[in-house]
């Protein structure tokens, strides 16, 4: 089942924010200004338990050509593979890029489950 789909049969598609955060200054081997993507999607999830949200992160290298559509695709699938295993996947290893967003934000994982929510997206939630 596609993605969306999956939303939908589960009465979650009004629960999805997306955003995204700009890294690369100061990286290695790469001059100051060339910025990588990372594409956020966090759903709010309405359990037994109460709410909880999952978040699911792309990263595009700042080599790469950030594209919003592939971005944001992927950060969908990940934050779904969090609700149907309610747990977390894709560590963030070390020697990669996305590193940073662990250095940065202590994110652990791209694909994850029950998050607490940065400041910027409790405000991306009172809305509605």
């Amino acid at each position: 089942m596609k993605n969306e789909a999956k939303l939908k049969n589960w009465g979650l598609e009004k629960g999805v924010r997306y955003y995204y955060l700009k890294f690369g200054h100061g990286a290695v081997n790469l001059p100051d200004g060339f910025l990588g993507t990372a594409t956020v999607c966090v759903i709010g999830e309405d359990s037994v338990a109460g709410w909880h949200y999952v978040r699911g992160v792309s990263f595009c290298n700042p080599r790469d050509q950030f594209v919003k559509k592939t971005g944001r695709a992927i950060a969908l699938g990940r934050a779904i593979r969090a609700i149907e295993s309610r747990r977390h996947n894709d560590y963030i290893k070390r020697t990669t890029p996305a590193d940073i967003l662990n250095r940065d934000l202590g994110w652990i994982a791209l694909s994850a489950f029950n998050v607490a929510l940065t400041e910027y997206e409790k405000k991306m939630f009172e809305g509605g």
